[in-house]
C-alpha cells in the first residue's frame, strides 16, 4: 500500500479468538505502522498479539499467553465448545510476536506479559513491512515485566504425543523470555535501549543477570496474583512491597499507566503502577 497502513489499537480486551489475538503483522507500505496500547489480551489460541509493519510500538499492555486455554472446559460454555477447535498454540508456541526491519526503530515499553509457552517474545526480521534487518536495526525494549511459567501438562500443555508433529516436545521448562531469530541482533545494534527490565522463573538456560539488559531486575515481582491461569488471567498489580515499583526509566510519551493512572518518578516497571 502507498501510503501506507497505521493502525492503533487502544484500550481494549483481546480474548478467546480462535487463531491469533491482534494481528497486524503483515501491513506493508512505505510508513507503515502498528501501535498497541493498554490493552489486555489473553486465552487466544495463537499468538495474544502480532506486531507489524514498518515500525511497531507496545505499550501498557498485559498479555497473558495461554494459548491452550479452550482446548478444555470454561465455566458458562456448552458441552463440547471446543470439539471442533484445534492447532492450539499455532505459529511455535510463542505469546507475542514483533518484528524490526531497518526504517524505523521498534518500541517495546511498559509491559506485563505472563507465558508458559516455549517462548514469550519472539523478535524477527520483516523486510517486507520495512528494510531488512541489518546494523540499522533498532530496537526500545524497557520497563517490561516477564513472568514464566512451566511449559508442562500441570500449566494446560498435553504430552507431546497429544500436541501433533508440528511441535517439539514438552520442555518441562520454564518459558523462554525473548527469541531472537533475526540474522542480525537489533539489541546490539547502535541506538537501541535495552534496559529497566524485570525477568522471574525464566528458562533455565536464561540468565537474568547477563541477558537482562542494563539495570536488570531478577526475581519476583511480587504482583497480586502469580499462579497461572489455564483460562482467564488474574491481577498483575504489583503488591506494595513490589520490586517493580520505581525501577523503571522514563520514557517519552509514556505518562499513565494501562489504568490510566499517572506514571511515577521514576516510574514502575511493567504496564502498572502501584
Amino acid at each position: 500500500s502507498s501510503p501506507g497502513w497505521n493502525a492503533h489499537f487502544d484500550q481494549g480486551v483481546v480474548s478467546y479468538n480462535t487463531q491469533d489475538g491482534l494481528d497486524a503483522l503483515h501491513l506493508s507500505g512505505s510508513g507503515s505502522s502498528m501501535n498497541i496500547s493498554r490493552v489486555l489480551a489473553f486465552s487466544n489460541m495463537g499468538q495474544q498479539i502480532k506486531i507489524g509493519g514498518a515500525q511497531g510500538i507496545a505499550t501498557n499492555n498485559l498479555i497473558y499467553g495461554n494459548c491452550r486455554a479452550m482446548s478444555g472446559e470454561i465455566p458458562g460454555t456448552p458441552e463440547g465448545y471446543n470439539a471442533h477447535l484445534g492447532d492450539f498454540c499455532r505459529a511455535a508456541d510463542t505469546t507475542l510476536l514483533i518484528t524490526v526491519n531497518n526504517l524505523r526503530p521498534l518500541q517495546f515499553v511498559n509491559n506485563t506479559v505472563y507465558a508458559a509457552s516455549h517462548t514469550g517474545v519472539e523478535i524477527e526480521c520483516d523486510p517486507q513491512g520495512g528494510g531488512a534487518c541489518d546494523q540499522r536495526s533498532v530496537i526500545d525494549f524497557r520497563n517490561n515485566i516477564f513472568v514464566g511459567f512451566v511449559n508442562d501438562p500441570q500449566d494446560g500443555y498435553p504430552d507431546s504425543a497429544g500436541r501433533g508433529t508440528r511441535y517439539s516436545n514438552d520442555t518441562y521448562d520454564y518459558s523462554n523470555p525473548i527469541y531472537v531469530g533475526t540474522n542480525t541482533n537489533p539489541f546490539t545494534n547502535a541506538g537501541s535501549i535495552y534496559s529497566n527490565n524485570l525477568t522471574f522463573h525464566p528458562k533455565s538456560n536464561w540468565n537474568c543477570a547477563t541477558q537482562g539488559g542494563a539495570a536488570a531486575v531478577c526475581g519476583d515481582p511480587n504482583l497480586v496474583d502469580e499462579t497461572w491461569h489455564l483460562f482467564g488471567y488474574g491481577d498483575l498489580t504489583p503488591a506494595a512491597s513490589s520490586p517493580a515499583t520505581g525501577a523503571g526509566t522514563p520514557i517519552s510519551g509514556v505518562t499513565v499507566d494501562y489504568n490510566g493512572r499517572g506514571r511515577g518518578n521514576p516510574p514502575s516497571v511493567g504496564a502498572l503502577e502501584h
